[in-house]
């Protein structure tokens, strides 16, 4: 009966058009490395800070801390992952290297390239036509 239909709002304009004014300042302050880089590099550090700053302030009112808490740890999870698995492989080439030497790779024949192989096998399998516009086509 006395309800308002439209409430009140919760920002105001200005407070959201504040990603709209930190890119176009952004964009400003990239283009002028091109104009002048002198006040390029005076501004951007400016711009930073201020981004820092407004990031900082902003983000106790962020309405969506119970999701991105729940994504960190799948994420943290699989960066840890792909720690593991670039020190599985560090180690490996360490151990080979250590083993054969250091100029293993250079006495050894290079591995068969599968694409290559590829191309060969379906040589031997397709009429002559279609293998060379096949190698029309990859040339």
């Amino acid at each position: 009966m006395g309800r308002n239909k439209n409430p009140p709002r919760r920002w105001s304009a200005i407070s959201r058009a504040g990603l709209g004014v930190a890119a176009i300042s952004y964009v400003a302050v990239d283009y002028l490395r091109h104009v002048s880089p002198r006040w390029h590099a005076r501004l951007q550090s400016y711009l930073w800070t201020a981004l820092a700053v407004a990031a900082v302030f902003r983000a106790p009112f962020y309405r969506h801390w119970d999701l991105e808490m729940k994504s960190a740890i799948p994420f943290i999870a699989s960066m840890l992952f792909m720690l593991c698995a670039l020190l599985l492989e560090a180690f490996s080439v360490r151990f080979v290297t250590v083993v054969l030497g250091l100029d293993w790779h250079k006495s050894t024949q290079p591995l068969p390239d599968t694409g290559q192989w590829l191309f060969l096998a379906l040589n031997e399998k397709l009429p002559h036509v279609y293998y060379l516009i096949l190698l029309k086509l990859l040339a």
